[in-house]
């Protein structure tokens, strides 16, 4: 089965993958991104950023 994909003019939404990490990494360590969330940790931590790029199980639902 295909990973599931939205696609819009202005949005793509994949499912994340590894070579996401740099860039992942670069919005976590920005001030005004992280204090819109509520579980991101900061200082930005390159691990924890890791761990989200990391795929996931999509029959566990």
């Amino acid at each position: 089965m295909d990973d599931p994909v939205i696609q819009t003019d202005r949005l793509l939404w994949r499912r994340s993958s590894p070579q996401d990490l740099d860039a992942l990494h670069a919005l976590v360590s920005d001030d005004e991104v992280v204090k819109n969330t509520a579980t991101w940790p900061s200082p930005a931590d390159r691990a924890f950023a890791e761990s989200r790029c990391a795929p996931f199980d999509l029959g566990r639902g």
